[in-house]
């Protein structure tokens, strides 16, 4: 299968100018692992821009392959839409905490108990 050929006719790929992309021959990435990504014709590259979490951690991070394996045996993706889950709840719960003593400082109410407006 020619996978850049099936790129440039089928993925829409944003903050690209689609056209200049279509007329050169795409950097097909198969692998990643640590800080790098591996091409298909095997060059290695330092990743600079796959995401954040990538950029900071690396591809194939134990903890995180673990925690994303486990996420994925439960629930693979919902939205906050009506919706909630433990997982959301108990990360804010954890952010709340890690964000209190800055919160007292400037004065930040409280999500579940907004601050009563004066009139």
């Amino acid at each position: 299968m020619d996978h850049a050929q099936l790129d440039r006719d089928r993925v829409w790929h944003p903050f690209t100018q689609q056209q200049a992309w279509c007329e050169e021959e795409p950097l097909m990435i198969e692998a990643g692992a640590g800080s790098h990504l591996m091409a298909a014709d095997g060059r290695r590259y330092i990743d600079g821009v796959s995401s954040l979490w990538c950029t900071v951690h690396g591809h194939g991070h134990e903890r995180i392959d673990a925690a994303v394996a486990a996420q994925l045996e439960r629930v693979a993706h919902t939205t906050m839409l009506g919706l909630a889950h433990p997982g959301a709840a108990e990360l804010a719960g954890r952010l709340v905490e890690l964000a209190r003593p800055a919160s007292r400082a400037s004065s930040i109410p409280s999500p579940a108990r907004p601050r009563s407006r004066s009139r």
